[in-house]
């Protein structure tokens, strides 16, 4: 598979020196690298408002769109009781945060037309599994407490996130129906790690994992490995999604997989897996497109096609 041309004119460079494998795998470098690339430089969507809550001792954002797809067409606030969705970010279970992730949830907001809450969780290695998740519960709880008070409404709560986001948003899913609660409306999965598959067992891991695309093997093993911490058992299905046998009554959920993603047959066989329990699944191929797309929607033009085609699919839902 091919990448799309705006994806190599961007990357042309690492591409060529194989430049995605770091000098040193050293997480505190790797998020002095991601900070400066990506955190709150600029605007790139306007919106209607944005505002920061500190809760269940979590930090998240909360994005408030227009009305509508286009910001330019009308400045109205959704209507009464309008859904939400709790957004995980990607980066490894180790790094980025709500400030690196502020395009896209703006475009998520927007697009949709929901409420967006971005979730600022704990990172490994000071925060190994399970924290993450047990985070993830606490936002959904308190998204959920303070609905009606918000204008959202507490029937249509959804979750979602990329990378590992979209791990953490299944894992989410899996805990809620084992407990028996009301579980999520649905999910949106960007390009997840799930371990249906080993992933350097699949084409794709193979294929696009030496170190000329985004996500080499060694940092996915890195960051695997510093997310596992001591503890983290390989069978426990809220650590890998994906080893659960039984995914009855998973909540409709769109997935995204990368074309050129190390972790794309991996997604294809979790999507897979679902489909199997008669669960509600819309995969998007994102051909051409390398892992941690969805950042740069606003730099690639067809990474923002699949963006609006993922929103559509899930305000079906």
């Amino acid at each position: 598979m091919q990448l799309d041309p705006q994806v190599y004119a961007f990357y042309e460079k690492n591409i060529k020196s194989r430049g995605f494998v770091p000098p040193a795998l050293d997480v505190r470098e790797m998020r002095k690298a991601a900070d400066a690339a990506f955190n709150d430089k600029t605007q790139i969507l306007p919106i209607y408002k944005w505002e920061e809550v500190r809760a269940e001792n979590l930090r998240m954002r909360i994005y408030t769109p227009h009305r509508g797809l286009d910001p330019e067409k009308g400045r109205k606030l959704p209507d009464p009781g309008a859904p939400v969705l709790i957004y995980f970010h990607g980066g490894g279970f180790i790094m980025h945060n709500v400030e690196s992730h502020d395009a896209l949830c703006r475009k998520l907001a927007v697009t949709l037309g929901w409420y967006v809450v971005s979730v600022d969780y704990r990172l490994a290695p000071e925060y190994p599994y399970p924290a993450a998740v047990e985070d993830a519960e606490k936002a959904r709880r308190w998204a959920r407490e303070n609905a009606a008070e918000r204008g959202w409404d507490p029937d249509r709560i959804y979750a979602g996130g990329d990378s590992a986001g979209a791990t953490i948003s299944s894992a989410l899913a899996l805990k809620l129906r084992d407990r028996g609660e009301e579980n999520l409306k649905g999910l949106l999965l960007l390009y997840g790690s799930y371990h249906a598959e080993e992933v350097m067992e699949t084409d794709s891991g193979r294929a696009f994992s030496g170190g000329d695309y985004v996500l080499p093997r060694e940092m996915l093993e890195y960051c695997e490995s510093l997310y596992a911490g001591e503890h983290a058992d390989p069978a426990d299905p809220y650590y890998c999604p994906g080893r659960e046998t039984d995914l009855e009554n998973f909540p409709p959920c769109v997935i995204v997989h990368g074309g050129c993603d190390p972790l794309r047959d991996d997604g294809i066989s979790f999507a897979r897996k679902l489909k199997k329990c008669k669960n509600d699944v819309h995969e998007i191929l994102a051909e051409g497109m390398m892992h941690g797309f969805a950042l740069y929607w606003w730099r690639f033009r067809r990474g923002e096609e699949i963006l609006l085609e993922a929103c559509r699919e899930l305000n079906k839902r």
